[in-house]
C-alpha cells in the first residue's frame, strides 16, 4: 500500500515536461537499437500524458498551436486517400506508420514550453545516444576492417543499426546538435562538458565520411554550408564565412584521398553511373533509384489530380515494372519512387502533394523559427533526405522527424518573442 501511495505521489509530483524527457530519451534510444523500443517510447509518452491531461483542453491547445496542428494534418492527407484506395491491408499499414503524426502533436499540445535546462537536456541526450551508437559502429568496422572495406567495391555499406541511410541522417543531425551546444555555451553542471561536447561534435562530423552514405553526406554539406554562412553573416564576418565555406567544399576531396570507405563508395558510384549510361543493366543502386522515380512520374501522369490512394502505390508500381521492365524479375528490385514528394503525389494527387508540402514546411516558418539555426539545419537534413528517399514512409523516418521537430517547436514556442532574433538557448 505504501509503495502504491509512493508511486502515485511520484506520478503526480513529476511535471509532464520533465517526464517527457524520459520518454524522448527512450525514443532516441529506439532510433539506434530496436523498433520495438521506439514504439514503446512513443506509446508510453502518449499513455502517460493521456492520464495527466484534460483532453477537451488538449484539443483546444492543438488548434491554438497551429504549428502542431499542421503536423497533425499530415496524417489526414494520407487518410483521405483511403476513400479511393482499393488495397485496404496496405492502406492500414501506411496509416499505422503515420499514426504518430496524429497523436504526438496532441501530446505536445499538453506540455508547457521547455525551459532552457530541459531543452539542453534533450540535446545532451541526443548527442550522447547517437555518439555511443556511432562509436559502436566504428569499433565494429575496425574489428572487421578488411572485410567491410572490400565489400564497398560491391555497393555494400558499413553495418549499422537498421538502415545505414537513416542512421547517417541521425549522425549528421547529432553533429549540428553539438554545434548548437557549443554555440550556446550552456552546460548542465560541469565546466568540462564543453570539451566533451567538442570531441563528440568533431567525431560526428568525421563519422559520416567513414559511413560514406551519399544522402547523409549531401545533408551534412548542405547544412554545414548554410550554418557557416548564416552564422558568420549574423556575426558580420562574411569573409570568415566564405573562407570556411571554401574549406568545407574541399573536405570531400581530402576524404577521398584518406578514408578508404569514402574512396571506394565514390569509385563504385562512378562505375554505377557508367553502367547506367551504357544501359547494360537495371539492377545497380543508382540505376534503381533513378528508374524508380521515372516509374513514379509515369504513373503520376495517369493519376495527376487524385493519385492512386495510399494503399495502392506499391501494387501499381509493381504492375508497371512487370509491364514495362520485365527484365527486372523480383519485387525487391521493383522499387517504389525514391522521392517522398513523388510518392506523395502518386498516392494523394496534386492536391495532396500541395497540402503535404505546406503542412511539412509550416512549422519552419511560423514565428520565424527558421532563424534558429538548429531548426533550419534539421529541415535541410530532412528535405535533402526526402528528395532521395521515402523517409516518412517508414517507422524510423517518422520517429526521427517527430522526435526532433516536436521538442524544437515546444522550446521555440515561448521563445519567439523573448530570446532574440537567433533564438539562442
Amino acid at each position: 500500500m505504501n509503495l502504491a501511495h509512493l508511486s502515485q505521489k511520484l506520478f503526480r509530483s513529476t511535471s509532464k515536461e520533465d517526464a517527457s524527457l524520459f520518454f524522448i530519451s527512450i525514443i532516441f534510444l529506439g532510433l539506434v537499437t530496436d523498433r520495438g523500443i521506439l514504439s514503446i517510447g512513443m506509446i508510453s509518452m502518449i499513455v502517460y500524458i493521456f492520464f495527466r491531461s484534460q483532453w477537451p483542453l488538449a484539443f483546444k491547445n492543438l488548434f491554438y498551436r497551429k504549428e502542431l496542428l499542421a503536423i497533425t494534418l499530415i496524417f489526414f492527407v494520407y487518410a483521405l486517400s483511403g476513400f479511393y484506395s482499393e488495397n485496404l491491408p496496405l492502406l492500414s499499414e501506411r496509416l499505422r506508420i503515420k499514426l504518430p503524426f496524429l497523436l504526438l502533436p496532441l501530446v505536445f499540445a499538453q506540455l508547457k514550453p521547455y525551459s532552457k535546462k530541459q531543452f539542453t537536456t534533450i540535446l545532451y541526450l541526443y548527442l550522447g545516444i547517437i555518439s555511443l551508437a556511432g562509436l559502436g559502429v566504428l569499433i565494429n568496422y575496425f574489428i572487421f576492417f578488411q572485410e567491410i572495406t572490400e565489400s564497398f567495391k560491391y555497393g555494400k555499406s558499413i553495418p549499422t543499426p537498421y538502415s545505414h541511410i537513416r542512421f547517417s541522417l541521425f549522425v549528421v543531425f547529432g553533429f549540428f546538435v553539438g554545434l548548437e551546444l557549443l554555440r550556446s555555451r550552456i552546460t548542465l553542471k560541469f565546466p568540462w562538458e564543453r570539451k566533451l561536447v567538442l570531441v563528440l561534435t568533431v567525431f560526428l562530423f568525421f563519422l559520416p565520411h567513414v559511413l560514406a552514405v551519399r544522402s547523409g553526406l549531401l545533408a551534412l554539406y548542405l547544412a554545414s554550408i548554410f550554418w557557416v554562412i548564416s552564422y558568420f553573416i549574423r556575426k558580420r564576418q562574411l569573409t570568415v564565412g566564405i573562407l570556411l565555406t571554401m574549406l568545407i567544399i574541399s573536405l570531400p576531396f581530402i576524404a577521398y584521398k584518406v578514408i578508404p570507405t569514402f574512396n571506394k563508395k565514390i569509385d563504385y558510384m562512378i562505375y554505377d553511373l557508367k553502367m547506367m549510361s551504357s544501359g547494360t543493366k537495371q539492377e545497380y543502386s543508382d540505376t534503381q533509384r533513378l528508374l524508380s522515380i521515372k516509374v513514379g512520374w509515369e504513373l503520376i501522369k495517369e493519376n495527376v489530380w487524385w493519385g492512386v490512394g495510399s494503399g495502392d502505390v506499391r501494387p501499381v508500381v509493381i504492375d508497371y515494372y512487370k509491364q514495362h521492365y520485365p527484365e527486372i524479375k523480383t519485387d525487391h528490385n521493383r522499387k517504389s519512387p525514391h522521392n517522398q514528394f513523388v510518392t506523395t503525389w502518386l498516392a494523394n494527387g496534386i492536391f495532396g502533394l500541395f497540402a503535404f508540402t505546406i503542412f511539412l514546411l509550416y512549422p519552419l516558418f511560423i514565428n520565424r523559427n527558421y532563424k534558429f539555426l538548429l531548426m533550419s539545419c534539421f529541415y535541410i537534413i530532412i528535405l535533402s533526405s526526402l528528395m532521395t528517399e521515402n523517409t516518412l514512409e517508414v517507422q524510423l523516418g517518422v520517429g526521427f522527424y517527430l522526435a526532433v521537430v516536436l521538442p524544437l517547436l515546444n522550446y521555440l514556442y515561448k521563445n519567439d518573442q523573448t530570446i532574440g532574433s537567433d533564438h539562442s538557448i
